[in-house]
Order: structure tokens, then sequence, then C-alpha cells
């Protein structure tokens, strides 16, 4: 009888240790399921920052443009109204 609870005891005891490394491996798990969505995550806001950067630089580069444009017609506006201005110089310098 002794020889058979001291059987049981070493049964009880393979059986916790099993318990015990799977709960330590279902920690493990658990932690890297987490650090895998925090890095998940991560990388969906990192995107999602890129995304509206993007949008950011395609609004920028169209107000450029449009900038641009209004510059250039602004130099033309002014060097018409210099010809003119010399022109009219011409006309009243003796």
């Amino acid at each position: 009888m002794r020889n058979h609870l001291d059987q049981l005891a070493a049964s009880v005891r393979q059986v916790a240790e099993l318990v015990e490394n799977e709960h330590a491996q279902l920690q493990d798990h658990a932690a890297e399921k987490e650090r895998a969505t925090r890095e998940t995550w991560n990388k969906d806001r990192k995107v999602a920052i890129l995304e509206e950067n993007v949008t950011r630089l395609n609004e920028v580069l169209e107000e450029n443009r449009r900038l641009r444009e209004k510059h250039s017609q602004a130099m033309e506006h002014a060097a018409k109204l210099l010809a003119h201005v010399r022109e009219l110089q011409g006309k009243f310098t003796p």
C-alpha cells in the first residue's frame, strides 16, 4: 500500500510539474501575443500617420503649384507694368 501511495504521490508531482510547465508556456504565449498585438498596433498607427502625411504632402504640393502659378502671373504683370512705365518715361522725358 505504501508503494502505491508513493507512486500516486510521484504521479501527482509529475502532473503538478506538467501543469506548471503548461501554465508557464501559456504565460509566455500570452506575453508574446500582447507584444505582437502592440507591434501590430504601432505599425497600424505608423501607417495611418504616413497616409495622413502623404495626404498633407499632396495638399502642400498642390498649394505650392498654385502659388507658383500666381507668382508667375504676378511676375508677368510686373514685367508688363515696368514696360509701360518705361514707355511712358520715354514719352515724357525730353
